[in-house]
């Protein structure tokens, strides 16, 4: 998933906004009710200074500690004033460890969660009361369980030749333009036609809900 972070969401948000196209790859995170320490490897090739120096002068960084370099990338370990909202953390209230590292770029954080389908969909609800602009850009399953009403054929045969393509794949290998074009039909009615998939793989089907990993 990526969850945009609005102003005041942790200093990550800040500086990659600042310096578009940097990224800042979280390795770990360990959190307290005020503080969080992070490790950090920031990937800023011709500004990697600049960047480190508005890291460290930011107000919600507490201590900043330098551990290395390789070319355009360092390594610092950074405490930091706890942001109000935090999508890591909720993952942790739910019982869910995100895969580290973590990647902000452009303010824009990608998470990826690896577990259950019930599990990750209560992640979605949660993450989503605290960051509405939230996207979820891939979902992979070992296993699809889907019944057969929950798609009208259109929609079955769309839902597969989307996933065949990679659509929801991380990255994502085809874009909802490619998808219109293979469709014949504008990229706003592939746009919708995706979403309502996407709202029936989550809610469609009641409880329990449809989508199960199997040990097969």
């Amino acid at each position: 998933m990526k969850i945009p972070l609005a102003p005041g969401q942790g200093f990550c948000a800040t500086v990659t906004r600042t310096f578009p196209g940097i990224v800042i790859a979280i390795s770990s995170y360990l959190a307290t009710p005020t503080e969080v320490l992070l490790l950090l490897r920031v990937m800023a090739p011709s500004v990697l200074e600049e960047v480190l120096v508005s890291i460290r002068s930011s107000p919600d960084v507490v201590s900043y500690e330098f551990l290395g370099r390789t070319g355009p990338t360092a390594i610092i370990l950074v405490k930091a004033r706890r942001p109000e909202h935090s999508a890591i953390t909720i993952s942790s209230c739910v019982s869910l460890v995100p895969s580290f590292p973590i990647h902000v770029r452009d303010g824009v954080l990608t998470l990826l969660i690896a577990a259950e389908a019930p599990k990750v969909r209560t992640l979605i609800l949660q993450v989503r009361k605290q960051f509405p602009n939230m996207v979820v850009t891939s979902m992979r399953n070992a296993f699809l369980d889907i019944p057969a009403h929950l798609f009208a054929p259109q929609e079955n045969q769309l839902f597969h030749a989307a996933v065949s393509a990679g659509y929801w794949d991380v990255p994502r290998r085809v874009s909802p333009v490619d998808m219109a074009a293979l469709f014949q039909v504008s990229k706003s009615s592939m746009v919708e036609a995706l979403g309502h998939i996407e709202r029936q793989l989550l809610y469609g089907s009641g409880d329990p809900p449809f989508l199960r990993l199997r040990a097969e």
